[in-house]
């Protein structure tokens, strides 16, 4: 046994290591199980072009960003559109009453230990992660420019850049995009 593992742990060095396919966003994000608006542990994230988006029920742009993500998701109704709380500050019934106050029309799951969290590098709430089908992160950072900085917004919005990521989708060769995400910092335990 000990050999074996000597020679497993050999073998992780060898160049050929270097060249074997990297697990996709979707692989990665497949393997994680977050707890669902009804309490229950399930494994949202499968595949297809999807909008993940980092949400804190008491974060004002959170909620001012509702009516948009809905709008979005009619807009473009072959994209998933789905919202993760991180960590533990939030109950069940606390998400389901921001659900319903909010009229949120997408999915929102509950992200525990932060496991999504980590694997995308999330920072703030509001801040989106847009994911094609094939598991390549396309976008990420801000839904528009309406929020300049905390308690800074413009009269008018003059760059919608999560919906220019969403039009970009068919389209095969992209370059990637990130923008800094203007929010609530995700700092709880």
């Amino acid at each position: 046994m000990k050999t074996m593992l000597f020679t497993l742990m050999l073998l992780q060095h060898l160049p050929i290591f270097d060249r074997l396919p990297k697990p996709s966003m979707w692989e990665k994000l497949s393997r994680i199980s977050l707890v669902t608006t009804g309490g229950k542990y399930s494994k949202p994230l499968v595949h297809g072009n999807t909008v993940v988006i980092f949400l804190s029920p008491e974060c004002p742009l959170c909620k001012n960003y509702v009516p948009v993500l809905n709008g979005l998701k009619s807009k473009y109704p072959g994209v998933s559109i789905i919202g993760l709380v991180p960590g533990n500050s939030y109950s069940v019934s606390e998400v389901n009453q921001f659900i319903e106050e909010y009229n949120v029309r997408f999915e929102v799951y509950l992200d525990r230990y932060k496991e999504i969290v980590k694997l995308l590098g999330a920072r703030t709430t509001p801040e989106v992660f847009l994911v094609d089908k094939c598991g390549q992160l396309r976008y990420r950072g801000l839904i528009d420019n309406w929020a300049v900085s905390l308690g800074v917004k413009r009269k008018i919005t003059t760059a919608k850049f999560l919906e220019e990521a969403l039009n970009g989708l068919t389209l095969d060769k992209f370059q990637y995009k990130e923008t800094a995400a203007v929010g609530c910092l995700i700092n709880d335990l």
